[in-house]
């Protein structure tokens, strides 16, 4: 299933709605000891400010974590788009192509059980893991999650992370793998950063 064939998740206001990665990929040891994937995939909102005279001020919002903007005395919604980025990933990580393989050969691909986060940790939102099944990837979350994150009770409240791993092997196997993964760095996933490293 593909993010793209459920309904377009934005939100038109204050402020424009662009897509957002690094140019190059993270540091494969870090990114998995702090729960992040290889590379970020990331929505965020530009905002246009003309102030006295000529001056022109840019300035960027995460739409995850802020709702509105204030503008001339108001306030408004800001503007935001939660399908793209997942659609992007999606597109360009293709985590579906490995769904039968990882099935059919697990210890080929030991390496890809993981624990990883699609935004920057929040410790004040609770993280909400999403599990997927046998022949299968975090692919099959994209649409929940879309759907999901258009609501803004859930964006203020919960923040969604993934656990991605050989579906091949016996099920008990699988959920110490999860256990171990949640300890990964040297902390519990319910555990606060250390020295802003965002390590849950």
């Amino acid at each position: 299933m593909s993010v793209a064939r459920t309904s377009r998740n934005a939100r038109s206001r204050k402020g424009s709605a662009r897509r957002s990665w690094p140019w190059a990929k993270n540091c494969a040891r870090d990114a998995r000891e702090n729960f992040a994937t290889d590379r970020t995939y990331y929505g965020i909102t530009g905002l246009v400010r003309f102030e006295k005279g000529r001056r022109c001020v840019i300035s960027f919002a995460d739409p995850l974590n802020v709702e509105t903007v204030p503008f001339e005395g108001k306030t408004f919604p800001l503007a935001a788009d939660f399908t793209v980025p997942l659609a992007v990933m999606l597109a360009r990580e293709n985590p579906k192509k490995l769904e039968l393989a990882r099935a059919l050969r697990p210890e080929k691909y030991a390496n890809t059980a993981r624990i990883a986060r699609l935004q920057p940790y929040d410790p004040n939102k609770t993280v909400v893991l999403v599990i997927h099944g046998l022949v299968d990837s975090p692919a099959t979350w994209a649409p929940m999650l879309n759907d999901l994150r258009g609501d803004p009770f859930i964006r203020q409240h919960y923040q969604f992370w993934f656990f991605s791993y050989p579906s091949g092997y016996p099920y008990p196997y699988s959920a110490a793998l999860l256990r171990a993964r949640s300890r990964c760095g040297g902390g519990e996933v319910s555990a606060a950063p250390q020295d802003g490293a965002h390590r849950p």
